[in-house]
């Protein structure tokens, strides 16, 4: 078999955003004082703005932000001064500057090896020992997922992979890469994002397997819509990466 991993949310947990949010967004409310909103609200308009800016041009590259490194960081000073314009007080220029601080937080290297989820390496010592071809397809910015990349390396569990494709957009193109470079007997993508992971694999003649992640900021509250409208035919829904190796043989 032929088994395309998806990494965050994946085999590695995103929470790295939570704690930066939450002091962030705190920073915030404590430089607004009495203009500011409720720290519930300016959460919910900051999570709007960050995934806008997914399709926004970074200034300073003429490119779209995507899911590029300064996205994050540039959305909590953006959400900031939002709020002081709606408000009609001047922005604070050290403010500006410790928000994006703390955005950097998220990107930290040495987290990443602790975010590794604990079945992870159960997981893939099992398939490669079945003889199954293993390939990572990650979507985002190359330096952060490089980093990410990095960090299964120092966990020992690159080694059980033969490719790791890195687009910054869909991966539609890479799932048809994958399967003209490497033959096998079938072929899976497993990751926690119906529409990322899931669909376009369906389409390059995949079977997918979707288990859906808690802190996917894509498919809050849409779990249960998702499930009704996805292929049951063509793909299976978990709960955990091990059950796979449980239902290996139904695969």
């Amino acid at each position: 078999k032929v088994l395309v991993f998806d990494l965050d949310g994946t085999m590695m947990k995103t929470d790295f955003y939570v704690k930066p949010t939450e002091e962030a967004c705190v920073e915030i409310k404590r430089a607004l004082s009495d203009h500011s909103p409720t720290l519930a609200e300016i959460k919910r308009r900051h999570a709007e703005l960050d995934k806008q800016m997914i399709y926004m041009k970074n200034p300073d590259t003429g490119r779209l932000y995507y899911y590029t490194k300064p996205r994050f960081p540039t959305s909590l000073c953006k959400i900031y001064e939002i709020l002081c314009k709606e408000a009609g007080i001047d922005l604070n220029v050290q403010v500006i500057r410790r928000l994006y601080s703390i955005g950097l937080q998220a990107f930290r290297q040495d987290r990443y090896v602790r975010k590794i989820k604990p079945e992870v390496a159960h997981v893939l010592k099992f398939l490669k020992e079945k003889g199954d071809t293993l390939v990572i397809i990650t979507k985002g910015d190359k330096k952060i997922q490089g980093d990410k990349i990095k960090a299964l390396k120092k966990a020992g569990l690159l080694k059980y992979f033969d490719a790791v494709f890195i687009p910054i957009d869909s991966k539609y193109s890479d799932f048809k890469l994958v399967k003209s470079r490497y033959k096998g007997s079938s072929y899976y993508s497993i990751g926690d994002t119906y529409a990322d992971d899931i669909i376009p694999a369906i389409k390059a003649g995949y079977r997918g397997i979707w288990i859906p992640y808690e802190f996917n900021w894509k498919e809050i509250g849409k779990v249960k819509q998702i499930n009704r409208r996805r292929s049951k035919r063509m793909s299976k829904r978990y709960s955990n990466l091990i059950e796979i190796v449980e239902n290996y043989d139904k695969l």
